[in-house]
């Protein structure tokens, strides 16, 4: 899903007649927003350098595709079950009305913890 709607965004970007800097930049955002779940520096640094040196568009997707794979790899390595359990069901369910304490309950956790 990721995938394609960058891929989309790319491709929006080039029939727009984007500029290779314009392009760039947006990566470059991504990348930033993608941080947030990052664990890894390294990762951060080497996708920037990977779209810096980027010639063509495609080389820029698949910066960034690469990073967005490892930042899901990272963030199920890093995870207890208890907090990956508490993702799942706000993902699923985040447009309903969802408090600590019923996700708590359904988990069958202390709301503290």
């Amino acid at each position: 899903m990721f995938k394609e709607w960058f891929v989309a965004q790319t491709k929006w970007l080039e029939n727009a007649n984007a500029s290779d800097i314009l392009v760039c930049q947006f990566a470059l955002v991504v990348v930033l927003v993608l941080n947030e779940k990052l664990l890894k520096s390294e990762t951060k640094t080497k996708a920037i350098a990977a779209i810096n040196k980027a010639t063509v568009v495609s080389e820029i997707e698949r910066a960034i595709i690469k990073v967005f794979q490892e930042t899901n790899t990272v963030e199920q390595r890093h995870l207890t079950a208890n907090v990956a359990a508490m993702c799942q069901i706000v993902e699923k369910r985040y447009a309903e009305p969802l408090s600590l304490g019923s996700v708590a309950q359904e988990l069958h956790l202390n709301a503290v913890y």
